[in-house]
């Protein structure tokens, strides 16, 4: 059962970590891994991912007597077929919203990916990742609030789509995987600069949006680069203005 498989795994990286046999690579690893489940069992304690109140109760006294179905059968004075079902039956609902081997893959975990992987994959099945965890901090506040249109069906929102997209975690790493980082990283050094520079000052004017075309109404990034590096080239700052 998973509760069980939990716990075990629990106690097993525990005793790993206590045994100071492990250089600090390895150690690290123990220690996200001891981590990630303890996210899984406070879920689990929650009782957030059932639905009957007595089922609850005796699955949490079962987890308090330690996943000893006999003695909790004993508590409640009924048979301990009774709670084996109560158990089988929460095993399973569990299982639906935490995923069916996430315990096991992050126990056997041999890098840190992995364990944010089935974190990951466990935070979506019971609900913790919300719309903001798919977009950069900040993004999500310039978004219309949403209000569900029943009579719209997604085939109508292609556009949108596109921007939730092109807007999303996912294609910003993916575009941030194909450029050069010592290039970028030079970039960015003058935006965090305190120093004022030339090169600041019209990164900063074409982060702005000072560069878009008003008459066109266009935005146009490649145009707006190709005028911020014809500023630069300039050495006048304001020519472009």
């Amino acid at each position: 059962m998973v509760f069980k498989e939990l716990k075990e795994s629990i106690r097993n990286i525990s005793l790993t970590i206590a045994s100071n046999n492990l250089d600090s690579m390895y150690l690290d690893l123990e220690v996200k891994k001891l981590e990630a489940l303890r996210q899984i069992k406070q879920y689990i304690q929650s009782m957030d991912w059932l639905s009957q109140s007595r089922t609850k109760e005796r699955i949490r006294m079962y987890l308090i007597y330690d996943c000893d179905a006999e003695r909790t059968a004993q508590h409640y004075k009924i048979k301990r077929n009774t709670m084996d079902v109560a158990v089988s039956y929460a095993s399973k609902k569990l299982i639906e919203h935490i995923g069916e081997k996430t315990i096991e893959q992050i126990t056997n975990a041999v890098d840190e990916n992995e364990i944010e992987k089935a974190i990951e994959r466990f935070n979506i099945g019971t609900q913790k990742i919300q719309e903001e965890n798919f977009f950069l901090t900040g993004v999500k506040k310039l978004f219309p609030k949403p209000k569900r249109n029943k009579f719209m069906l997604l085939a109508e929102c292609e556009q949108e789509l596109i921007l939730l997209l092109s807007l999303s975690n996912f294609t910003i790493e993916h575009q941030i995987s194909k450029v050069d980082k010592e290039k970028l990283s030079h970039l960015l050094s003058f935006l965090e600069s305190n120093s004022p520079s030339h090169e600041k000052d019209v990164l900063n004017y074409l982060l702005r949006g000072e560069l878009v075309n008003r008459e066109e109404g266009i935005v146009n990034i490649k145009s707006q680069v190709t005028k911020a590096l014809e500023v630069l080239n300039s050495g006048n700052f304001y020519k472009e203005g």
